[in-house]
């Protein structure tokens, strides 16, 4: 079998998926017996900021063929509605940065997929740790909470160090939200390049 024949690797698959993007980032390390409780808490009832996000791409979703029939109807309807979601869209980022209370969250970018992330850390992380990481797309205003295990940590340049990270755990929504955000920043980066 040529090189060009064979079948691509579960990992190629995830790299022909992954963007690079810019997010406000904050990550905590946790430990083991930490994990449960802590997912327990975000697959909770109780909504939060970084829930949010996902239910609102949840109904945006949902109501995409009432937005199309408005659109038909109206153009001053469907630009009402547009407006509207635009507000909500720019609440729910302030109230995703708000989250972050007192900790110090980063600029970064990172390079993202749906199993996974890369990014510059200010401080090696160690290999087979656990992260509860919280970011903000800047090409969006999506709020995307995911729990991970660190698989490689290597020095950077500046004294950064690139941290790999495998996602172990995400609500279904925010799955769904980060495979929407990577295929759409995909699209957007692939008009660029044109």
């Amino acid at each position: 079998m040529s090189s060009d024949d064979r079948q691509p690797t579960s990992g190629d698959d995830r790299e022909q998926f992954r963007v690079t993007d810019e997010v406000l980032l904050d990550y905590e390390a946790m430990e083991a017996h930490e994990l449960e409780h802590r997912r327990e808490r975000a697959a909770g009832q109780w909504p939060s900021a970084f829930t949010l996000s996902s239910r609102l791409h949840e109904i945006r979703e949902e109501t995409i063929v009432l937005r199309r029939h408005a659109t038909q109807e109206s153009k001053v309807y469907s630009r009402l509605i547009d407006a509207m979601d635009r507000k909500i869209e720019l609440l729910a980022e302030v109230l995703m940065v708000q989250a972050f209370g007192e900790r110090h969250p980063f600029v970064s970018e990172i390079s993202v997929g749906a199993g996974g992330m890369d990014f510059l850390a200010p401080t090696p992380e160690p290999v087979d740790g656990l992260l509860d990481i919280r970011m903000v797309f800047r090409s969006t205003g999506v709020g995307i909470r995911v729990f991970g295990v660190v698989r490689h940590c290597e020095p950077a340049d500046n004294r950064r160090h690139r941290v790999g990270v495998e996602f172990i755990f995400a609500r279904e929504h925010d799955r769904e939200l980060l495979v929407h955000q990577v295929l759409q920043r995909q699209s957007q980066q692939l008009r660029e390049r044109q």
